[in-house]
């Protein structure tokens, strides 16, 4: 998991190269302050961009969730957010989605950890990496987000910025 605001990306240590192309061509589209929707990247389904509008709820109300295809990337537009993540995939399934749809779902995370989120900031999920986003701070709320979607072999044998 690595994480970073848009304004100093290029701060972010060990990024991979090609997820900081990814992550400005993103931020190219997110300066036209688009609608919800679906935004190609990288061809099709290489890399993609949604832009979702959704609301925060309680800790306990949220499940974690994992991928094997596709690294995640959650950028907070509007808003605030906390994501509870952590680095090994959990052994309690609750939902087994890898093989149709590329996810996972549990109700727990192993040494969970959590990150709050403001505008603009982003945080980096690779594939295996569990997070439970949508976590409210205090409050539930409204917020406006989007989520980078990056198939992981356009990732293998790049290396860190």
């Amino acid at each position: 998991m690595l994480h970073g605001n848009l304004a100093s990306l290029s701060t972010v240590s060990f990024i991979n190269a090609k997820l900081e192309v990814i992550i400005n061509a993103a931020k190219a589209i997110l300066a036209q302050n688009p609608p919800a929707g679906r935004y190609p990247i990288e061809g099709e389904e290489d890399a993609f961009m949604l832009v979702v509008e959704a609301a925060t709820e309680p800790r306990e109300q949220r499940k974690a969730e994992f991928h094997r295809t596709y690294a995640d990337i959650q950028i907070l537009l509007e808003g605030e957010e906390t994501i509870d993540y952590g680095l090994t995939p959990p052994k309690d399934l609750i939902e087994d989605e890898l093989e149709a749809k590329d996810y996972a779902l549990s109700k727990t995370i192993d040494n969970e950890q959590a990150i709050t989120l403001a505008p603009f900031d982003f945080a980096i999920f690779y594939p295996g990496e569990p997070h439970r986003p949508l976590v409210a701070i205090t409050q539930p709320q409204a917020i406006k987000k989007a989520i980078i979607k990056v198939k992981a072999d356009l990732l293998s044998g790049t290396s860190p910025a």
